[in-house]
């Protein structure tokens, strides 16, 4: 009932706005013309946001998409290139082409200044990056985004990708965003479900950055699938995947208060996610020998002062197993090696827990896996008589 009422708050609330603008300015205004896409999306509420509150106000240039997602607004010359692009993706009223229905959840799409004719999911990872990072230059920032998705470097993510997909172009960008745009769709209704209506300006920013950093934080899954199909059913199954190790719970008040706090921050560096295992020995659920170190490499440094007695723990058929933690700093590798060889054929838990980053974040959940022993210890030669 919450998501109903705040996705009609949305709805009634952007209608007025689109009323109270009123009619097109002078003809002889230059006109700013452009697509809105996951796959095209007509009936998007797309505007220059002059003051960058991601609001449409009663001042600003609008228009609304129609067939193939394509708008065209009347604006001040010049304008295109100084503010960035917005379009409100409304749930039962913008039409995806892709899936020939109605969006189920609400969602905003972004393009960084002066990259107006084609505005996607991939585009507004870009914007949210140059929004984290205003250092950073369009096309570093392009090239992260597009690294992280598993892009090919001759994929311009500001480009029409239906269309070059129509010419006989790769798929892959366009499979990128429809998952994108699912993963958005969902982490806002979560985001409104836990919050409840986002009034301020901050406030808008900090969810916009919330979704970015949560999608690009699981972007290997993404990277992993854009060759597969692209049907529907299989864009589901991998945005399924994705969200269930995402605790949407923890997209609540106090991280959205976090992510306020920290754009007001003049720290250069920005990081909000936890520290992410990218390699283990063992892998969850295969074997392993009985003398096998617990092995552990993450994407970032962690921080030493995290690390205690009880950050790894092995347990076994009758308990916890004594050994020792070590954290090797130039590789960002976590250890336990056991004080004696594991027993064979048997079961094995791992639990991580309170594992923290430089800047802070930790994991606010133990992670834990599975793996089982095997027997693979030459015994000693035999002496010779």
């Amino acid at each position: 009932m919450l998501n109903e009422f705040i996705k009609n708050l949305i709805i009634v609330g952007l209608l007025l706005i689109v009323a109270a603008c009123g009619g097109s300015g002078d003809d002889s205004e230059p006109m700013l013309t452009g697509q809105v896409a996951d796959g095209y999306l007509s009936g998007a509420i797309v505007f220059l946001d002059h003051n960058g509150n991601k609001m449409l106000d009663s001042d600003e240039p609008w228009a609304e998409s129609g067939a193939q997602g394509r708008y065209s607004m009347e604006i001040n010359r010049g304008e295109g290139e100084l503010y960035p692009v917005v379009a409100e993706i409304i749930a039962g009223r913008t039409f995806d082409e892709d899936t020939q229905q109605y969006v189920a959840e609400s969602y905003r799409l972004e393009s960084p200044a002066g990259k107006w004719s084609f505005v996607s999911p991939l585009t507004t990872l870009v914007k949210n990056e140059l929004d984290k990072n205003p250092s950073l230059s369009r096309q570093a920032a392009e090239d992260l985004v597009r690294a992280q998705l598993g892009l090919g470097n001759g994929i311009s993510l500001f480009e029409n990708y239906i269309q070059l997909e129509s010419a006989g172009g790769s798929s892959s960008a366009h499979h990128a965003a429809r998952i994108v745009a699912g993963l958005m769709g969902r982490l806002q209704t979560e985001i409104a479900l836990n919050v409840g209506l986002v009034a301020t300006e901050n406030q808008r920013s900090a969810v916009s950055l919330i979704i970015s950093d949560q999608i690009m934080y699981h972007s290997d899954a993404i990277a992993r699938n854009v060759n597969s199909g692209q049907n529907n059913t299989v864009v589901e199954e991998i945005k399924s995947d994705i969200l269930k190790d995402i605790n949407t719970s923890n997209l609540d008040t106090k991280l959205l208060d976090q992510y306020v706090q920290r754009m007001q921050a003049p720290n250069p560096v920005w990081d909000m996610m936890p520290p992410k295992i990218i390699a283990q020995t063992p892998l969850a659920d295969d074997n392993a020998p009985v003398d096998v170190i617990v092995s552990l490499t993450y994407n970032e440094d962690i921080a030493p002062s995290s690390i205690s007695k009880g950050t790894i723990k092995v347990i076994g058929p009758n308990g916890d197993i004594p050994g020792t933690t070590e954290y090797i700093p130039d590789l960002k590798q976590l250890n336990f090696i056991t004080d004696s060889y594991l027993m064979a054929y048997s079961l094995y838990q791992v639990d991580i827990t309170g594992v923290a980053d430089i800047y802070g974040n930790h994991l606010k959940q133990t992670q834990t896996f599975y793996f089982s022993t095997i027997f693979d210890q030459m015994p000693p030669d035999l002496p010779d008589f």
